[in-house]
């Protein structure tokens, strides 16, 4: 009976051997990185450290279900159909195509300087940023990397927290962001 149980004993001792092995950490959720933007200022982090990392899931966050972008007037004029009904749909699928074709763990640099705000309501506002993003995308049918213009948010806040319902965007003398999207959209 002593044999028995020590046997017993062993096997159990094999069976759970792998119970208690030391694992490598899972990486942290994309999620993770996002916080809740209960102040403009924090949607604004959310949204720079996203185009940073390329991570689309803090990206979509930062937009309302009903949000619109207007693209800068040269790039649109040309292209009516593409930017007329732009939606949070395809502001994800634009930076779906742009994380496919950086480098894996590729960063985007991003500049935003606030240059006015102005409040509709208190839970309503724009906010006027000029902007400088430099891109590490690999497509090689896309020259520029750097793109500068300016951008007019309105955010709206709903349950405390502030998302972007549009934007609109407009060049100073150079590519801007509507080229990148306009770019990568189609890709």
């Amino acid at each position: 009976m002593q044999m028995r149980s020590v046997l017993g004993l062993l096997l159990f001792a094999l069976l759970c051997s792998g119970c208690f092995n030391v694992r490598e950490p899972e990486k942290p959720d994309a999620v993770s990185e996002w916080t809740p933007p209960t102040q403009p200022s924090i949607l604004t982090d959310n949204f720079t450290k996203a185009v940073r990392t390329l991570n689309i899931a803090v990206y979509s966050r930062c937009f309302t279900p009903g949000f619109r972008f207007k693209a800068d007037p040269a790039t649109a004029g040309a292209n009516t159909a593409l930017f007329e009904n732009w939606t949070a749909a395809e502001e994800r699928d634009y930076f779906n195509s742009l994380k496919n074709k950086s480098a894996t763990n590729a960063l985007n640099l991003l500049d935003l300087t606030k240059t006015r705000e102005n409040f509709f309501r208190a839970d309503s506002l724009e906010q006027f940023f000029s902007y400088k993003l430099r891109t590490s995308h690999t497509d090689t049918t896309l020259k520029p990397h750097d793109f500068t213009g300016t951008m007019r948010l309105v955010l709206t806040r709903k349950n405390n927290e502030w998302l972007i319902a549009k934007w609109e965007d407009n060049r100073e003398n150079q590519a801007c962001w509507s080229d990148l999207k306009k770019h990568f959209i189609a890709r």
